[in-house]
């Protein structure tokens, strides 16, 4: 009888450390699998981002290009704009010489007198 009750807690410990061993492995699968997940999200997400930062950097670029573009035409427009109107002013100004008071010629200039 006592021989029994020896197999019989022989099997009952080996059972157990069979039982322990498997959930250790199941634990550590399950740990590793998260990882894998978790590494495998931040790649995502890590691609995702640099994607969309180089798309909007591309159109941020685009989008600065344009308006410096715009601007610079608008101010070269309006200083071309300015000056025709300042040549139109002066050419249709009449150049008619002033009348000189009698005695004067043009160009001499009276000093001290």
């Amino acid at each position: 009888m006592v021989v029994v009750v020896a197999m019989v807690v022989v099997v009952v410990v080996v059972v157990l450390v069979v039982v322990v061993v498997v959930v250790l492995v199941v634990v550590v699968v399950v740990i590793e699998v998260v990882v894998v997940v978790v590494v495998v999200v931040v790649v995502v997400v890590v691609v995702v981002v640099v994607v969309v930062v180089v798309r909007l950097k591309g159109k941020i670029h685009k989008f600065t290009l344009e308006q410096t573009t715009k601007a610079q035409r608008k101010q070269m427009y309006s200083s071309t704009l300015s000056s025709t109107s300042t040549l139109d002013g002066v050419s249709s100004q009449r150049h008619t010489p002033a009348a000189l008071p009698s005695g004067k010629r043009p160009d001499t200039h009276c000093i001290g007198g």
